[in-house]
């Protein structure tokens, strides 16, 4: 009666027992995929969420980066003020007796031009050419029209002791495009680091619910070994009933695992984009005894070959670039412009062309402060400051990332040990927990001592799974502290060509 309630209340758990609307029978007809570690990877970089907002980030930096380099290309432009018309009465003061009179005015203005502009970065100065035609009506108190040509005029506009935002931008854009594209390359390791830890979240349950299936088995073999002896008068009732009872509990366990299984496999093959029909079987990985890491090399790499020194780079460089403006906006400014070209009018279009004449304009204005109160000083004062702090957190930024990396090398060179003496400490485990389930069924050990067996045996098992999971955390975090893959020793990289051109 008791082995009857013992496999009915099996088959109540593991049978009818649904999961995201499958039951057991259905489960069997599912598509299983089989993984290891690194297709779990390449797929979370190909197809999770994640691994575009980076691309689409690069992508942004990328035409931030070209429309900076713009500015420096010649720009053609064409202009126009069409059918300006004027009917009204304006004051018109006489020259002679100033007598002002109230005349009416109806006119209408036309005007198109053509001019190229040209950025000159070295000095924050413009150069135009320019070339342009209009046309005045004049409807009363007589019908006239004139044109005005310009068929050609070069002008300059040259700030003087000004702030030369080109000048500036030249030094920190291209720092600032070459940063995007590392921080894309850590944003992809980021990517692996959270794929690493969904794959190692479901191997661990998939272990969990190995283990417990081979407990239950196990249990079922104890347990009629127990009901045997119990027959005969070698086992008392309490014993049978304690071993019973580890088979309940083995039972309701399996229940437990199947639904974390389950949770941790939704969430992986969420994040990697897998159809929820398909089963997710992992490979177990193993790790390389021996590879090393030099602290030295690890922490050049983090220093030189990462967003890291770019970005001190930039804020250092913005930090100087605001004492120069600071600086050229204490109060004077000078400007410096200047026109030569040919112009003509006439009553017609061709004439308008005919023998034009020169014109050039120069002129220099200036701005000069006489008393401005410290106002402009202390705004350099401020600056200056900005840039000694920037330089300081630099300094500082150098220190704490060489710690940190010189950690993670510690880390990871460890963790071989670790993951050695784990997998031994499994190996010795499960042979003893054979032995210990021969000599149980030989009579010679008690049913605590085959329990210890048992929970020796799983944690075991557990404790391998988890220190794993340390080493390659460990390594991707160092892939990503250095952009480097020690075990191909190659740096990170990508075609930047490809992945703009995809976008």
């Amino acid at each position: 009666m008791t082995r009857f309630f013992v496999l009915f209340f099996a088959l109540a758990l593991l049978c009818p027992y649904q999961i995201s609307g499958q039951n057991c029978r259905s489960q069997e007809n599912r598509e299983v995929m089989v993984i290891s570690l690194e297709e779990v990877i390449d797929m979370a970089r190909s197809n999770s969420l994640s691994s575009l907002m980076a691309e689409y980030s690069f992508v942004a930096s990328y035409w931030q980066y070209r429309s900076y380099k713009a500015q420096f290309l010649p720009s053609l432009n064409f202009g126009a003020s069409i059918a300006n018309y004027k009917r009204t009465i304006v004051p018109l003061q006489d020259a002679l007796t100033g007598n002002t009179n109230f005349v009416q005015m109806d006119n209408m203005n036309n005007a198109l031009s053509i001019f190229v502009d040209q950025a000159i970065p070295w000095t924050g100065g413009k150069v135009s050419l320019t070339t342009s035609l209009g046309r005045f009506d004049q409807f009363s108190p007589v019908r006239n029209v004139n044109y005005n040509t310009t068929p050609v005029a070069l002008s300059l506009s040259q700030p003087l002791f000004a702030y030369n935002s080109l000048k500036w931008q030249k030094l920190i854009e291209p720092q600032k495009y070459e940063k995007a594209k590392k921080v894309y390359l850590e944003d992809l390791e980021t990517t692996s680091l959270s794929a690493l830890r969904l794959f190692f979240a479901l191997l661990i349950s998939q272990n969990t619910l190995d283990l417990a299936l081979s407990k239950l088995e196990n249990t079922k073999v104890l347990y009629e070994i127990a009901s045997e002896r119990f027959k005969i008068g070698a086992y008392t009732k309490d014993q049978l009933l304690q071993m019973e009872l580890q088979l309940l509990n083995a039972e309701l366990a399996i229940n437990k695992c199947r639904i974390s299984l389950e949770k941790d496999m939704l969430a992986l093959k969420s994040y990697l984009g897998i159809a929820d029909e398909v089963i997710v079987k992992l490979l177990v990985p193993s790790y390389n005894p021996d590879l090393s890491v030099d602290i030295y090399d690890a922490v050049e790499r983090a220093l030189l070959n990462t967003s890291f020194s770019l970005e001190n780079d930039i804020n250092v460089i913005t930090a100087k670039s605001q004492v120069a403006q600071a600086k050229a906006n204490r109060g004077y400014s000078a400007v410096l412009s200047a026109n030569f070209g040919l112009t003509q009018s006439a009553g017609n279009i061709s004439d308008g062309y005919r023998n034009p004449i020169d014109q050039e304009i120069v002129g220099l204005q200036l701005s000069i402060p006489i008393v401005d109160w410290g106002l402009g000083s202390g705004q350099v004062k401020m600056a200056q400051s900005r840039l000694e702090i920037a330089q300081t957190q630099v300094e500082q930024n150098i220190l704490d990332k060489q710690q940190e990396v010189i950690i993670e090398v510690m880390q990871f060179n460890a963790q071989q040990d670790q993951c050695r003496v784990a997998l031994r400490a499994n190996e010795i485990a499960d042979e003893r927990y054979d032995m210990a389930m021969q000599r149980f069924k030989n009579g010679t050990i008690s049913i605590s001592d085959i329990n210890i067996s048992q929970s020796e045996k799983d944690d075991a098992s557990a404790n391998y799974t988890m220190e794993l999971f340390n080493y390659w955390l460990y390594y991707y975090t160092l892939r990503r502290s250095t952009l480097y893959d020690y075990m191909t020793e190659m740096d990170l990289d990508a075609d930047f060509d490809k992945l703009v051109d995809s976008k």
